[in-house]
């Protein structure tokens, strides 16, 4: 089974804090953020199941003895393994037999909290007699708020932020001056609520998708969603309400709530961007690939998308974490220095879908070995092949210090060689190297020595 994140509520109606005997209530089972799915809710009473099906109400009737907890959970009837939470257990009991037929406020909609600009209806029921039979007013705080009306509805449009308060419907009946009262009832009123947009993981793989919600901290919300990419305008997407909603489309989303027949609308929420990730391995090479670098000199990485030769690609270099580059061009050329031991990766971003990007290269590392070191050593005990290897010695360093030729001095110190060489000596020549200077040793060792 797929649990569902969306929150279950039960409400009740008539939302009177007593119930007596003889009279019925009716439970509803709310999906918020669902409001638009198709449910089939179970209903349970102390823990056993009391009904399944496609209506989402549950009518009580109270007796005496009624004493009783009531929940619920929902599964979407195109997905019968997905399913809600359930919902808080809703004690249903019964108050007695007989009780003071005193008046009742209710407000509608039944909603915890109000925002400025919404609207709510309050209704004063004197439970004697007819409506007709009456007068009415809405105190706040204990103070007349809404002078003496024929109708016991009042409808309070647009709801304001000082209108929060506790409130007390009263009545005057006509015929003999009596007038009896409500408990009073809480009205909270808080500022234009702004959604939380929350997600999975903000990168996919290609062909996945990631859940998105959008969350606002009460009921009877539905809800919009926006789309756009780095080059397309923002659009809705028409055939989503729902708080969650699942999105297997690279992009940046944004999301709003709405209620009230959708006069009503929250602030935007921040965006989020859902990011495609290519499973092509990115490879770092490096020209000149050498296994030692030093102080002065330069390499040239090159962040290679294999099997992608054939995209236009937008590639970020990062060195310990920081990026240090991004654009079209592939390359990046770093000089090093004494202090130089950083590591570089890369990542490509398709240049037509900014929001389709590979994944991180492995990090390489670049790291300078020091001022000066051994270059080249050779052993031999023939002069020809002394001379060979003196020469390819000589042509290396002139590729990797074009400035520091030795060539010629070497051509003299080989011929120099070879005029005193034995067939039963050794001889070693050594090139040293340092940032200014290079120095070349000869040694030839006789056999036996």
């Amino acid at each position: 089974h797929i649990l569902l994140i969306s929150i279950v509520v039960v409400t009740r109606q008539p939302n009177r804090p007593q119930m007596f005997s003889g009279e019925s209530i009716t439970l509803t089972c709310e999906v918020q953020g669902g409001e638009t799915t198709e449910w089939t809710c179970e209903w349970r009473r102390d823990g056993k199941t009391v009904k399944v099906g496609n209506d989402k109400h549950l009518t009580v009737s109270v007796n005496e003895s009624s004493s009783e907890e009531y929940m619920c959970q929902c599964r979407r009837r195109d997905d019968w393994f997905s399913v809600t939470k359930w919902s808080e257990k809703i004690p249903v009991s019964v108050s007695g037999e007989s009780y003071f037929w005193g008046a009742i406020l209710t407000i509608d909609p039944n909603w915890s909290t109000f925002h400025p600009g919404e609207s709510v209806t309050f209704i004063c029921d004197m439970n004697e007699g007819k409506d007709t039979d009456w007068e009415y007013e809405i105190k706040k705080n204990g103070e007349q708020f809404l002078r003496s009306n024929p109708y016991k509805s009042f409808t309070l449009l647009p709801i304001q932020i000082d209108h929060s308060d506790e409130y007390q419907c009263c009545g005057l009946r006509k015929s003999s001056g009596d007038t009896k009262c409500s408990d009073t009832v809480s009205l909270t009123v808080t500022a234009q609520p702004k959604p939380t947009l929350t997600a999975g993981p903000t990168t996919i793989p290609v062909g996945g998708s990631v859940t998105l919600s959008c969350s606002l901290p009460s009921a009877g919300w539905k809800y919009k969603w926006y789309i756009r990419t780095k080059n397309t305008p923002e659009v809705q997407l028409t055939d989503e309400e729902n708080r969650d909603i699942n999105v297997a489309q690279a992009g940046i989303y944004r999301c709003l709530g709405m209620r009230g027949n959708e006069n009503y609308q929250s602030l935007v929420s921040d965006e989020v961007s859902i990011t495609i990730s290519f499973s092509n391995k990115v490879v770092v090479t490096r020209q000149p690939n050498w296994p030692q670098m030093f102080s002065g000199e330069s390499i040239t990485l090159t962040c290679e998308v294999q099997g992608g030769e054939t995209t236009d690609w937008t590639c970020e270099w990062r060195r310990d974490g920081k990026t240090v580059k991004m654009g079209n061009d592939k390359h990046l050329t770093v000089n090093v220095n004494e202090s130089s031991s950083e590591e570089y990766m890369c990542q490509c971003r398709r240049r037509d879908d900014w929001h389709s990007l590979t994944k991180w290269s492995e990090k390489i590392p670049v790291s300078v070995s020091g001022e000066s070191y051994f270059f080249f050593v050779m052993t031999s005990p023939t002069c020809n092949k002394t001379r060979q290897l003196v020469l390819v010695g000589a042509q290396r360093l002139a590729e990797r210090r074009p400035e520091k030729s030795v060539q010629n001095p070497l051509n003299c110190l080989v011929a120099e060689m070879c005029s005193a060489n034995s067939k039963h000596s050794l001889n070693i020549l050594i090139i040293f190297h340092s940032s200014d200077k290079v120095f070349v040793f000869f040694f030839s060792l006789s056999a036996g020595v």
